[in-house]
């Protein structure tokens, strides 16, 4: 199967519908602040299987975010492609940040530390609970595509 070519009008369209989606859903819509603050890994990694399941090679992310910031801040996004940075929750660090963050991988307030599988576990282990995908498999219905 070939991947899409992740244009980032395409990512920033299914991302805004994603992200509109992951706001009503009843434990992110009571548990967190329309900003997504804390709820990174959790929007981040169901964005993941999301962007998946339509054909792009999209992977979780766990590292540090600084934009202007006199210290960084233990962050989660999603890379698609090896090409974009795909951050619905960016906005919880600067207001001004649109709900829906796409930046080049290589942009400078980024920094990974571990990247798919490893990059949860290390998620579920190290961050508090209710921060973390523990046993969530959000369930994505297949509508958000259309």
């Amino acid at each position: 199967m070939s991947m899409r070519k992740p244009h980032k009008s395409t990512l920033r369209a299914l991302a805004k519908r994603f992200r509109a989606w992951f706001l009503t859903v009843p434990e992110i819509e009571e548990g967190f602040e329309e900003d997504l603050c804390c709820a990174c890994a959790i929007a981040s990694e169901a964005l993941a299987r999301f962007l998946q399941r339509e054909g792009f090679d999209a992977k979780f992310v766990e590292g540090a975010f600084d934009p202007d910031f006199e210290e960084e801040a233990n962050h989660c996004w999603v890379e698609v492609a090896d090409k974009w940075i795909v951050d619905i929750t960016a906005k919880q660090f600067d207001s001004k940040l649109p709900g829906v963050y796409i930046v080049p991988i290589d942009d400078e307030d980024y920094e990974v530390h571990r990247t798919g599988q490893y990059a949860l576990r290390t998620v579920r282990k190290r961050w508090p609970r209710e921060q973390t995908p523990l046993g969530r498999k959000l369930p994505i219905p297949k509508r958000l595509a259309a």
